[in-house]
């Protein structure tokens, strides 16, 4: 992909309403509020605390067609035993044993991704459910050919997650990057700069310089999910607004910076205040700090 684009195409969009309306995986996925939809370029992910669940396609508009990682897919309950050596052989696993054979219930996939979420990503998760108007999530930039791309080319960083802002006759695309409190891109010795503030204007500096398509890509987003049967209504009612055009719609380039996961005594510290300084002068109100990730919704939701 030589540039940013999002949209699966109306084809896809009517092969997922039916799959839908069947009540097939597809309706229990997107009926899980733990999961989150990325929609990419004729491609979607299905997301759980950062993992990609599901990267979906339907490369003959009548079909849908998928893969998925096999460590995703490890019975969480399985015996890490197989068998005895025999003979200096070890016997043979029979897959049903170990593996999920069934997309249909999504507890046991989430619960077999939850070795590779990490604190960080987990506490990502609990902002997103606190907030009904994320749009997407696990959103790769890179610059490769002054691109914003998926995260799934090599090179690409990832911003966490963009929300549809509502504001008076207007929604905004916001862009936010999470830290937890023990990352140390948050913190520089001396005069030095937080590698955080280089990551956020480089993702500031890649989202101006394509603001025009950035702007294109989601309003096809919004489209999209305002026809997405079994979209959550309420991101669902705003992207239809987006979509015909009612309030305006534009990129905010300049990304926020969502810290979370200390305690009074650690926002208080005298040595987290010299680092807090740094962040805040640049940051300023772009600066979304709270403790507990748990219902984080200034400068998201409200």
């Amino acid at each position: 992909m030589g540039d940013f684009a999002r949209g699966l195409g109306p084809d896809f969009v009517n092969v997922l309403n039916r799959a839908y309306q069947q009540k097939t995986w597809w309706s229990s996925m997107l009926d899980d509020p733990d999961i989150y939809l990325g929609i990419r370029n004729r491609y979607l992910n299905l997301y759980y605390k950062g993992n990609s669940l599901v990267r979906l396609n339907c490369p003959s508009g009548t079909d849908l067609s998928g893969c998925i990682h096999y460590k995703y897919l490890v019975k969480p309950d399985a015996s890490p035993y197989v068998t005895c050596i025999n003979d200096n052989l070890v016997g043979t696993a029979l897959g049903a044993d170990y593996f999920l054979q069934s997309l249909t219930d999504p507890t046991l996939l989430k619960r077999a991704t939850e070795p590779y979420a990490g604190v960080e990503k987990s506490g990502v998760h609990e902002i997103l459910r606190s907030n009904w108007n994320v749009i997407d999530v696990e959103i790769g930039i890179t610059d490769e050919d002054d691109a914003v791309d998926d995260a799934s080319r090599p090179g690409a960083q990832r911003i966490d997650f963009a929300a549809l802002v509502p504001a008076q006759g207007r929604v905004n695309l916001v862009f936010y990057e999470a830290k937890h409190f023990g990352n140390g891109e948050l913190r520089a010795n001396g005069d030095g700069t937080p590698m955080v503030l280089q990551q956020i204007e480089k993702y500031k500096e890649l989202l101006s310089a394509k603001r025009s398509r950035v702007e294109e890509a989601y309003r096809t987003v919004c489209s999209e999910l305002a026809r997405l049967e079994g979209a959550p209504e309420d991101l669902k009612g705003l992207a239809k607004q987006v979509e015909s055009g009612v309030v305006q719609f534009s990129l905010d380039p300049e990304p926020r910076l969502v810290i979370f996961g200390f305690d009074e005594d650690q926002k208080r510290g005298a040595v987290w205040g010299r680092h807090r300084k740094k962040l805040m002068n640049v940051l300023g109100s772009r600066l979304l700090l709270k403790g507990d990730p748990k219902g984080m919704r200034k400068g998201i939701s409200r």
